[in-house]
């Protein structure tokens, strides 16, 4: 089946910033409620032990996605995991008090990142959840290609489906 790109209009530059985070709010507390990416915990506890990673960049974070519950699920054997929420148009309210309910184990990127060009000071094991299927597919290799060229692994966690139902549940 051949993919369809949508237009996420809360994506766009021109979308206004408060109704942007009202959406991201809002998905965040679905992903806060429904816990979808909780299985996901030991697959990305392999791969940050086998990249001998400490540092998380986040990508398109939104308003935090899965981190206040993975933060606390992932092993601390050997110090604490540094974590770096960043999106091209970050929900600074909204991060801030993650941030501090995060006892702040969790800190956020306050400059706009774009994922195909993460700025050189943010290094570390790259994610993306809930937000690869924003990206048509020039992008979304260019975004991988950055991660290769930086060195950095990187992990993609989609958890959505372009499906009727799956469409008719986001209203």
């Amino acid at each position: 089946m051949r993919r369809i790109q949508f237009l996420e209009l809360h994506e766009q530059p021109w979308f206004p910033a408060t109704l942007r985070n009202e959406i991201t709010d809002a998905l965040q507390c679905g992903v806060e409620v429904l816990k979808a990416y909780a299985p996901m915990c030991d697959l990305l506890q392999r791969a940050l032990d086998a990249t001998q990673s400490r540092f998380i960049v986040d990508l398109c974070s939104g308003a935090g996605g899965p981190w206040l519950d993975l933060s606390q699920k992932l092993r601390r054997d050997a110090g604490a995991y540094h974590i770096w929420l960043t999106d091209k148009f970050p929900n600074l309210v909204t991060l801030k008090n993650l941030k501090a309910v995060s006892a702040n184990s969790i800190e956020f990127y306050t400059n706009s990142v774009d994922a195909i060009n993460v700025p050189g000071e943010l290094h570390g094991f790259r994610t993306i959840f809930a937000a690869f299927h924003h990206f048509p597919p020039g992008q979304a290799r260019a975004i991988l290609q950055n991660a290769v060229d930086a060195g950095q692994g990187i992990a993609v966690f989609e958890i959505t489906s372009r499906t009727v139902s799956a469409l008719g549940m986001m209203f």
